[in-house]
């Protein structure tokens, strides 16, 4: 009897372990595209959108096929729409010609977010927001 309840207790003891340790790597890479008025915005992470700190890799592309003032202005601010004091602007770096780097991205709680990005090219001003989905 001793015997059986030693080895119940290793047969739930790894099965529990088994649910701990490093994350899944078979995580889903996440991409969505909006079309602004003068510019199309890609944005993409290569895991699945998490409560957390997550990071995204952001292309500009103007619509009519120009390339990208490399003199542009690139924000990005991010807040959850049922809390509205949740805003926060989030550090963009270029990293070549219509592509940038989104990091440190922290999503608080689970809920609808919107990353809000804005391109400002000499005197004009395009918008795109991305709605997610943090599970």
């Amino acid at each position: 009897m001793r015997r059986r309840a030693w080895w119940s207790v290793v047969v739930f003891a790894t099965a529990l372990s088994a649910g701990c340790g490093a994350e899944d790597a078979t995580e889903e890479a996440w991409e969505s595209e909006v079309r602004g008025a003068a510019h199309a915005f890609v944005l993409r992470s290569e895991g699945s959108v998490r409560e957390g700190p997550n990071a995204f890799d952001l292309e500009i592309e103007p619509i009519d096929g120009s390339a990208l003032d490399p003199a542009a202005t690139v924000s990005v601010v991010v807040h959850m729409r049922a809390m509205t004091h949740s805003e926060q602007e989030v550090e963009v770096r270029h990293v070549e010609a219509g592509s940038f780097s989104v990091g440190d991205v922290i999503f608080a709680m689970p809920g609808t977010w919107d990353l809000e990005i804005s391109v400002e090219e000499g005197a004009s001003v395009d918008r795109a927001t991305f709605e997610l989905d943090v599970p």
